[in-house]
């Protein structure tokens, strides 16, 4: 799936970075070094997304997010910001603003190109049919809120520990649903008692959380739900962004920049599981450590994940965009 996208980033290299690649990919291009000119291109040439710099030279990138919002002809624009500074306090001011996902500079090219492709099929494809003129959009159906939200993992006392994790943080009512009971045949037919959201469990069992996803989006009736993925490994992202993930987001992972000391006094985690390097140094029980050698450095601690749809910075395992901050 192609459309036109508006690139809006003040650094040239950026831009031709970005268009490359894009262009390759069959995506129509339109580009913009700074917000005001970002926001009249979207009015003059309406884009199908716009991919978003948050730091501008006229306008923060906030700003302009807030200013496509505002508008009802763009309020459903799909727009992906990208910074070079992916801290906690600016993804969800992003976020807040009304962006799609943050990635994080440099940008990982199979990611973006799966997160473009979410994002366009996503889309109404009727929205260019849309009158231009003011007084003529209906008022936005009401919505319940908060909604439900069914909770799948291949162990169920892994999917309680994830329920337990989040209830305190959103308002939502979150359900323990297994496989049989997201997709069997009861599902066939609409229910009153269907979740308004997924969040699937892919880190023991990735094959069959990426078989459940396909499921979920080929069902009527659980078609439009928003779906989101816990992974463990951030190379499975672009591929459950194609099979219809609304967001990929990667586990045990605090935010970069943000990324507490350990407290070596704190009481064990009984919901986070060892990785298994770990798990096995530490259970060998009476192993003499100085047969093994030279000390190992620790491992690296996992990227960081996001919350709304992106897997963090994947400097550290896939190949970037060569973008200047």
């Amino acid at each position: 799936m192609t459309g036109r996208i508006l690139i809006v980033d003040d650094v040239a290299t950026n831009r031709i970075v970005f268009k490359g690649r894009l262009t390759a990919a069959l995506h129509d291009t339109i580009l913009a070094e700074d917000g005001a000119t970002a926001l009249r291109l979207t009015d003059e040439l309406s884009p199908d997304l716009v991919l978003l710099d948050l730091n501008l030279p006229d306008l923060p990138g906030t700003e302009v997010l807030a200013r496509l919002r505002a508008n009802p002809r763009h309020r459903d624009l799909p727009v992906i910001v990208h910074t070079s500074n992916p801290t906690q306090q600016n993804r969800l001011a992003a976020l807040r603003a009304g962006g799609d996902d943050v990635l994080p500079k440099p940008t990982d090219g199979a990611l973006l190109l799966a997160r473009i492709r979410a994002l366009l099929r996503r889309r109404d494809p009727g929205h260019r049919l849309a009158l231009p003129f003011d007084g003529f959009d209906d008022a936005a159906e009401p919505f319940d809120w908060p909604g439900t939200i069914a909770v799948t993992s291949l162990r169920q006392e892994t999917a309680a520990c994830l329920r337990a994790l989040l209830l305190p943080l959103m308002p939502h009512g979150l359900t323990l649903r297994d496989r049989a009971a997201l997709i069997g045949p009861q599902q066939d037919t609409p229910s009153p008692d269907l979740p308004d959201a997924y969040l699937i469990d892919a880190t023991e069992d990735p094959q069959g959380a990426a078989a459940l996803l396909s499921e979920l989006r080929s069902s009527l009736h659980c078609r439009d739900a928003g779906i989101a993925v816990l992974l463990s490994d951030p190379l499975l992202a672009p591929l459950c962004y194609d099979l219809g993930a609304d967001e990929a987001i990667l586990a045990n992972a605090p935010p970069v920049g943000n990324r507490p000391a350990p407290d070596r006094h704190a009481a064990p985690d009984p919901c986070r599981r060892q990785p298994p390097r770990i798990a096995a140094r530490s259970g060998a029980a009476g192993h003499d450590r100085s047969a093994d050698g030279p000390a190992q450095p620790p491992l690296r601690p996992a990227p960081h994940g996001r919350n709304g749809g992106d897997c963090g910075d994947h400097r550290s395992r896939l190949r970037p965009f060569a973008c200047r901050p």
